[in-house]
């Protein structure tokens, strides 16, 4: 298996395969009570932040990578990326790929209309408590259809 190397093509690619009918099938409600899921920004940053996480560990990434939550003024638990260190510097993982720290945080404020974005440390109780779920069975999904793709890119 070929070492990862993160950037912004590999990030590239994640955003393409995000957006396959397939992959944001893994989204879907299943039942009446499950989670509904709009997008990988609406709902699923939180399943695709630990699912890459999950993956990447399984694959024995050489990187650091931890989960980090975007704050802002106006919340205090907005959105959940993955941190990946690398050689050439940090990128920050979501719906969008892989992208620099600045950028980030200015593309999340003129999407989510949000003032003073800033990181901080991942807290599941805080992501419950606003309701940016993680349900066990879509985490389990996606993290299997990734490790079966990413290595690819």
């Amino acid at each position: 298996m070929p070492e990862i190397q993160i950037d912004q093509c590999w990030g590239t690619h994640l955003r393409h395969w995000l957006h396959l009918p397939a992959t944001f099938a893994l989204l879907d409600q299943l039942t009446t009570d499950d989670a509904h899921f709009v997008s990988w920004h609406s709902g699923g940053c939180r399943v695709l932040a630990e699912a890459l996480m999950i993956a990447l560990t399984r694959m024995r990434y050489p990187g650091a990578a931890t989960l980090q939550i975007i704050a802002s003024k106006e919340s205090p638990a907005d959105h959940v990326v993955l941190k990946t260190r690398t050689p050439n510097g940090d990128w920050y993982i979501d719906g969008d790929g892989a992208t620099r720290k600045r950028t980030l945080l200015r593309r999340f404020a003129l999407r989510e209309k949000r003032s003073e974005t800033r990181l901080i440390d991942y807290n599941p109780a805080l992501l419950d408590r606003y309701d940016i779920q993680c349900p066990p069975y879509k985490l389990g999904r996606l993290t299997t259809a990734l490790c079966e793709t990413i290595w690819q890119w």
